[in-house]
C-alpha cells in the first residue's frame, strides 16, 4: 500500500475527531452527570441510528453503488453466512465492551480498546500473508509501545 494525501488528511481528521469525542464526554459528564458506561450505550445507540439513516437513503437516493452490491452478495450462501457472522461478531464486541466499561476506568477501557488495531492487523496477517517494509513494521511497533507506555503514565 502506498501512503496518500487523501489517506493522511483522513487519518488526521479521525485523530481530531477522537480528541474532539474526548472533550464532548467530559462536557456531557459536567453538564448531566452522566458517566463512561451511560455515554458509551447512548453514542453506540446513537450510532446504530445513524448508521441506518444513511442505509436507507443510499438505498432510496442510489448513492453510489447502493445497496445493489451487498444484496447481490448476500445471495450467495458463503458471503451470507460470513455477513451474518460479522454482524453477530461486532454486536458481541459492542456488547463485550460495555460489559467490560462498566467494571473499569474509561482510561484502561481505552487502552485495552486501542491495542484492538494491533490485534486485528495481526490476525489478518497470520489469515492472509503480505509482505510488509520496515516502515509498516516500525510504525505497529510505535503504536503498540505508545500505548503500552500511555497506560503506565
Amino acid at each position: 500500500f502506498k501512503a496518500t494525501g487523501v489517506g493522511l488528511a483522513l487519518a488526521a481528521l479521525s485523530n481530531v475527531c477522537f480528541s474532539l469525542r474526548g472533550l464532548l464526554g467530559k462536557q456531557l459528564k459536567r453538564r448531566y452527570g452522566t458517566g463512561a458506561l451511560e455515554s458509551f450505550l447512548q453514542l453506540t445507540a446513537i450510532g446504530a441510528v445513524l448508521q441506518a439513516a444513511l442505509i436507507t437513503v443510499r438505498a432510496l437516493f442510489g448513492g453510489g453503488a447502493g445497496l445493489g452490491p451487498l444484496l447481490a452478495a448476500a445471495r450467495s450462501p458463503t458471503t451470507l453466512r460470513l455477513l451474518l457472522l460479522n454482524g453477530a461478531s461486532f454486536y458481541a464486541y459492542l456488547q463485550l465492551s460495555w460489559v467490560c466499561l462498566g467494571r473499569m476506568s474509561a482510561v484502561s477501557h481505552s487502552l485495552a480498546n486501542s491495542m484492538r488495531r494491533p490485534a486485528t492487523i495481526g490476525a489478518a496477517l497470520i489469515f492472509a500473508p503480505v509482505k510488509l517494509s520496515f516502515i509498516n513494521l516500525l510504525g505497529m511497533a510505535v503504536a503498540c509501545v505508545a500505548t503500552l507506555v500511555y497506560g503506565l503514565l
